[in-house]
């Protein structure tokens, strides 16, 4: 007994001693290395962000071999910030200022990508032009595209962007000047002109940017912020080193009678702790499979258990916590069947870790990705396992990023040229959300109706079509942003017929934004079943919407660009490289239909005065009316080309007979003379018209306008409003004038 109360005395006091050891030493726990790694990652910091400010500027001054070192140097920097939480308020301010200098370091690396590309497109379009001014004898527009490029150069060599506001007001002013001088040559293509002026904006626009970030590098203020941290550190250093060695001296008095009761305890002890061990092995394998996904599988019954929250967690069945290997095998997406199957039989046969990534059947979701994590815990004596324990997690947001940033990484034109980036936008975003109907479609100017530009209905992609959005979720869309309706939608829109024709139940539609911060389309998934909420806070339908939205604005450019390259600006009317793609087209159509083709040149007749005396915006108006009319006075296969101020070519093709031609010309100029009213002014014009018949001698289209310019003047000898065929005679008079000359 004696020894039994010495026994528990003594135990009391070692436990005294070890809890207040214990106690003491967690209070006077001093980390040496941690204060010194905080203090060496802010030198860090310090060093890299330095390095990328001159990188920076040096990039600001046109040196391109610094992009390398600039992208290495901002995933190191990226890196060291992510080492460890800085939560000091002296971290925060330098962390704050680390990622300012983050956004302008990616900002300006692709601001000074684009210039470079701008750059090239800039000289290409100068020489372009340059040559087209040499060969058509333009003087004194090549002095001025001399003079522009000069003071452009001067200022993309400018170093501060203090006096950008007034070189832009400059160049911008001598810019609109050079156009219209240039635009008074008419052997000078307009495409050449636009293209020059619109690259000199834009690399004008680039320069400008280029400029406000690098002036930007010098606000930030990393060396203060860095001081302040390390100062910080230090005072805490300081204090925490006191602490610490105050502390320790507390310590070893008290081990030193710690030491005088160990050897009483020892052997009574190791038994304990031998048990102890065991128990904590086993508790910390429990706390590492207790968690919301927890399993365990009895490989002899062939039944895997499910923890209570593995359900909400992935998707299956509540009142399911039992099922047999074989349905688990079943609820495996095929196409990770295999693979799967075979790394769990090689676990239960080497006795290796179980890890694989697969898909699995929810019943709330659809195919859900599943990241899976066994061991064998138990085998028989013949080696043959008996229980599994393992944890699963939900993957799926992962994938799914991963498949947004492969759609817009890797999508390219398919195949079938009927299939576009949105087809394929809307096949992914479907089969990832199991939705009955999903689609793309574009806003009309005021918002109420939607084009579809890609449908995948069920299965398969469906046929495009024009959705009325009055009383329906997209109108909201539109309104509003981001709406998600995960039941009841025909309740909440039962003006929608869509909703209803097809039993639809949830809805998710996301707007498409152009850089202008303007609606242009709607995405939207609609679903037959009731949405998880989950889905609103998935990142994939913005980043596919976002994608979208940069294909229809690079679309809408093109356009664009085609319009401007094949048709006059003022009047709509096709330009004359548009004008011989036709030619050629009818040419081919007449040689196979045996038919008569005929190109007319056509000069308005006083025209000129009108324009002097009310003004070239009267002149304008007019001419757009003149051509307006000259479209309904022809047929639908014929094409009319403004070629000059007021002159505009024909290509008449398809006609039976010469007769059928001259009665064309006679409706044109009885149509063409009848009154204007413009501006509040009633003005009249008539039309001259030289006209030349396709022959074998004569198929070139540069040939046959001038054959019918020359017509056209026989025309002006008769009178206004009159036409003139072109004959053999003046054939043979042309002919002679070219051999004379």
């Amino acid at each position: 007994m004696r020894h039994y109360k010495e026994g528990v005395l003594a135990a009391f006091l070692l436990v005294s001693i070890v809890a207040l050891i214990g106690w003491l030493y967690s209070q006077s726990s001093f980390d040496y290395e941690s204060q010194r790694s905080r203090v060496t990652l802010v030198n860090e910091l310090l060093q890299e962000s330095t390095g990328l400010k001159i990188n920076m500027l040096l990039i600001g001054s046109n040196r391109a071999d610094k992009l390398d070192g600039l992208e290495k140097t901002i995933t190191r920097l990226g890196s060291l910030l992510a080492k460890q939480e800085m939560v000091e308020p002296e971290m925060q301010a330098l962390l704050l200022e680390l990622k300012k200098l983050l956004n302008i370091s990616v900002e300006l690396k692709s601001n000074y990508i684009n210039s470079q590309a701008s750059l090239s497109s800039f000289m290409a379009s100068a020489d372009a032009l340059r040559l087209a001014l040499q060969e058509s004898g333009a003087a004194n527009a090549l002095i001025g595209l001399d003079d522009l490029q000069q003071i452009i150069a001067s200022y993309l060599a400018l170093s501060s962007n203090a006096r950008a506001p007034l070189i832009i007001d400059v160049i911008s002013r001598r810019l609109e000047r050079f156009v219209r001088v240039a635009q008074q040559t008419n052997q000078v293509p307009k495409e050449n002109i636009l293209l020059f002026s619109r690259y000199a904006m834009l690399q004008l626009s680039h320069t400008v940017r280029l400029k406000e970030l690098s002036d930007s590098l010098f606000d930030l203020q990393l060396t203060e912020f860095s001081r302040r941290a390390i100062d910080a550190y230090a005072r805490d250093f300081t204090a925490a080193e006191a602490h610490y060695l105050n502390v320790r001296r507390g310590v070893f008095v008290l081990l030193f009678g710690l030491l005088c009761l160990v050897l009483f305890l020892v052997k009574k002890q190791r038994e304990s702790l031998l048990l102890l061990q065991d128990n904590t092995q086993a508790l910390n394998f429990s706390l590492a499979t207790a968690k919301q996904r927890q399993f365990f599988v009895n490989v002899q019954k062939g039944e895997v258990t499910l923890g209570q929250l593995y359900p909400t967690t992935l998707g299956v069945d509540s009142g399911l916590h039992r099922l047999s290997i074989a349905d688990w095998r079943n609820s495996i997406h095929l196409d990770d069947q295999q693979q799967t199957i075979k790394a769990l039989e090689l676990s239960m046969r080497e006795g290796g870790l179980f890890e694989q990534q697969y898909r699995f059947k929810s019943t709330s979701w659809g195919w859900l990705w599943v990241s899976t994590t066994g061991r064998v815990t138990e085998r028989d004596k013949q080696g043959k396992p008996l229980t599994m324990s393992g944890v699963s997690s939900n993957i799926n947001e992962w994938k799914r990023n991963e498949q947004v940033l492969r759609i817009i990484a890797e999508c390219h034109p398919a195949a079938d040229a009927s299939l576009t980036i949105f087809h394929e936008i809307v096949r992914a975003l479907a089969l990832e959300k199991g939705a009955k109907l999903t689609f793309i479609g574009t806003l009309n100017e005021g918002s109420d109706v939607a084009e579809t530009l890609a449908v995948w209905h069920g299965d398969d992609f469906s046929s495009n079509f024009s959705y009325s959005l009055l009383g329906t979720p997209c109108a909201n869309v539109a309104a509003s942003g981001a709406c998600f309706y995960p039941h009841g939608i025909q309740q909440l829109f039962p003006d929608d017929e869509l909703l209803v024709e097809m039993d639809l139940e949830s809805y998710l539609g996301v707007p498409l934004v152009n850089h202008q911060n303007e609606v242009i389309g709607v995405l939207a998934i609609l679903g037959d079943k009731p949405m998880s909420e989950q889905v609103l806070t998935e990142p994939l339908m913005l980043s596919l919407a976002t994608r979208a939205a940069m294909e229809l604005e690079r679309q809408d450019a093109d356009r664009r660009l085609w319009q401007l390259a094949h048709y006059d600006s003022l009047t709509q009317l096709p330009n004359r490289s548009l004008l011989s793609d036709r030619f050629l087209q009818a040419k081919t159509h007449n040689q196979r239909s045996k038919s008569e083709l005929a190109i007319c040149f056509l000069d308005l007749d006083d025209f000129k005065p009108i324009n002097d005396v009310y003004g070239h915006d009267i002149g304008d108006e007019l001419l757009k009316q003149v051509a307006a009319r000259l479209l309904t006075s022809i047929r639908g296969e014929d094409t009319v080309s403004r070629v000059g101020g007021d002159e505009f070519v024909l290509l008449l093709g398809d006609l039976a007979t010469k007769d059928e031609c001259e009665s064309s010309l006679r409706r044109i100029i009885e149509c063409v003379s009848l009154p204007y009213e413009v501006s509040g002014e009633s003005l009249s014009v008539g039309t001259s018209i030289g006209c030349c018949l396709l022959t074998a001698s004569s198929n070139e289209l540069g040939d046959l306008i001038k054959q019918a310019d020359h017509a056209m003047y026989d025309a002006k000898a008769k009178g206004k409003n009159n036409y003139s065929l072109f004959t053999a005679g003046q054939r043979i008079a042309e002919l002679q004038r070219m051999g004379d000359s």
